[in-house]
């Protein structure tokens, strides 16, 4: 029963994890514009909030998937890149504060302590997912596919 709800799980898990990078972004922008010198790092940031918008994307068309699955027959591809793009955005995110020396406010450490919890649990199924994506592209090299 599990694996039948696993997509629209995923799918649905988006968007909070979207909204908490966003708020990390957010407290982060703030506390470098505080900071002595907000130029210094201001292209990792921007690159910070293509990856957020990036995130949205995505998790807009997963939702999207779920509700009509004839748009987009199997949103796997979308949950993995999300998953992946996430993994990159709080590591990235934990560079920029680290190299600032900022200290965010109590509740982004939660976050991104969450963030990569998440990340680190669904390493192992996204490489299981990838893998039969990966069959089914060479299966559909095989002669007999075609007949």
């Amino acid at each position: 029963m599990v694996l039948a709800f696993r997509k629209i799980e995923d799918a649905a898990m988006t968007g909070p994890i979207t909204g908490a990078m966003a708020f990390l972004l957010d407290d982060l922008a703030r506390e470098m514009a505080n900071g002595k010198n907000p130029e210094q790092d201001i292209e990792q940031l921007g690159g910070l909030a293509a990856l957020l918008e990036t995130a949205d994307l995505l998790s807009w068309n997963a939702a999207m998937a779920v509700d009509d699955p004839a748009a987009c027959s199997d949103p796997v591809a979308i949950l993995l890149q999300f998953k992946r793009l996430a993994g990159q955005y709080v590591a990235e995110l934990d560079v920029l504060v680290e190299k600032t020396n900022l200290i965010l406010p109590a509740p982004c450490g939660i976050l991104i302590h969450d963030l990569k919890s998440s990340a680190q649990m669904g390493k192992n199924s996204a490489r299981i997912q990838q893998a039969k994506l990966g069959r089914v592209l060479l299966a559909m090299q095989e002669p007999d596919f075609y007949r």
